[in-house]
This record gives C-alpha cells, sequence and structure tokens, in this order.
C-alpha cells in the first residue's frame, strides 16, 4: 500500500491487483473515484466510484460525475459541467458550461448550458434547451423546440413544449405552454393552457406589462386590453 498525489488534488492510496483505487474530493470530503476514458482515448473528467458514465459517453477533463448519477450513450458532459445526486443523463444530452444536473431529474436529448440548474424530478427531453442562469425543477417537463433562458424558472408540475422563456419568467404549478408561447419580463405563470401554433403571438414587450398570468385558455386574451 501507498500514497501518492496525483493532479487535481487526488490521492490514489493503495494498489490492489494492479488496478489504483483513487480518492478525489468533489466537495464533500473525499470519495473514491477514477477519471474516464473518453471514446477518443483522451483522459475525461472525475468520475465517482458509486456513479457510472458509459464508454461512449464524453466527459470534459473539468467536468465531473459522481453521487448515484449516471451518463449513458453518447452524452456529453463539457467544460465545468456537474451530473450528480441521482441524475440520469441519456443519449443525445450535452452538459456544459458551469450547468448543474442533480436530484432526481432526467435529461434525454436536451441541451443545458451557461449557470443553469436542472433539480428535483424534473424531465427534459426531444431538443430543449436550456441555457443562462434558468432553472427547472420539482416535477416540471420542458421538451421539443422550447429555450428556456435569463433566470426564469420553470417549476410544479408545468409542462413546456416548444415555448419560449426568459427573462425573469416563472412558470409553475400545472400550467402548460405550447409551441409558439414567448414568456418574458416578470410574469408569473401558474395554471391555465396557453400557447398554440394556430396563434400569433405578441412580442415580450407585450407580455412584460401583466405582471400574473393565470386560468386563462388563451395568453392573447389576457393580453388585448394591453395593446
Amino acid at each position: 500500500m501507498f500514497r501518492r498525489r496525483s493532479r487535481q488534488g487526488a490521492v490514489t492510496i493503495s494498489r490492489s491487483s494492479n488496478v489504483p483505487q483513487t480518492m478525489f474530493d468533489f466537495g464533500h470530503g473525499p470519495v473514491r473515484a477514477n477519471q474516464h476514458t473518453n471514446p477518443d482515448g483522451s483522459t475525461g473528467g472525475w468520475v465517482a466510484a458509486t456513479a457510472h458514465v458509459d464508454d461512449t459517453a464524453f466527459l470534459a477533463p473539468g467536468a465531473f460525475v459522481y453521487g448515484n448519477a449516471r451518463v449513458f450513450g453518447n452524452a456529453r458532459i463539457l467544460d465545468e459541467a456537474r451530473v450528480y445526486d441521482n441524475a440520469r443523463v441519456n443519449s443525445g444530452a450535452v452538459i456544459s458550461g458551469r450547468a448543474r444536473v442533480y436530484g432526481n431529474c432526467s435529461v434525454n436529448d436536451a441541451q443545458i448550458t451557461g449557470e443553469a440548474t436542472i433539480s428535483g424530478s424534473a424531465q427534459l427531453s426531444n431538443g430543449a434547451w436550456v441555457g443562462g442562469q434558468a432553472k427547472i425543477t420539482e416535477e416540471a417537463r420542458v421538451r421539443g423546440t422550447a429555450r428556456i433562458s435569463g433566470c426564469a424558472l420553470v417549476a410544479g408540475r408545468a409542462w413546456v413544449n416548444g415555448a419560449q422563456i426568459d427573462g425573469d419568467a416563472k412558470v409553475t404549478g400545472d400550467a402548460v405552454l405550447h409551441p409558439g408561447a414567448r414568456i418574458g419580463g416578470n410574469v408569473l405563470i401558474e395554471s391555465g393552457s396557453h400557447g398554440g401554433s394556430n396563434q400569433t403571438h405578441r412580442a415580450h414587450a407585450d407580455i412584460d406589462l401583466v405582471n400574473r398570468v393565470g386560468g386563462s385558455d388563451d395568453l392573447l386574451d389576457e393580453l388585448a386590453s394591453f395593446s
């Protein structure tokens, strides 16, 4: 048995059957971990022994996967992104920047970047994009061509399918946003079904005039008095 310090603060504490056992501190004390070997043969970031990253996945040198997290298929964890707790990142997903994916959430064929956080039991899929400092949490579902940015929050049991949300907007409760809906500013939407492919939606400037929207089947009807 021996102790040898390696780069990034990892410490090799023993050798058994020619397999090094390395400790690495992900921020909550040292745990057993090893660096991922990427499909191109390059050395990737650190993966805790309790976590899993498929051999086909790519993990940048500065990216970490720990806790009970799982990364599958051709998913890519880039830059200084972190995936931890019980999060699941599946094939087609790209996590980059300083994004954090944790809790019991799942990401399927979606992109998370910037300082965005995905947590709780949230689910992202089918090409969704989340960036900036946006937060998707609780039991929210974000899918399709949805783009969530700024400091937006999607929480509760909200369902966002193809809509665009930015600024400080909050979509919570049982709200449903369909393709074509554009929400920005300080809007709070807690319920109702908004948007639709057969509607022309107003620009953010119009929507920003409303402080709270809830319970309507047509967002435009609620905004008509401001036009």
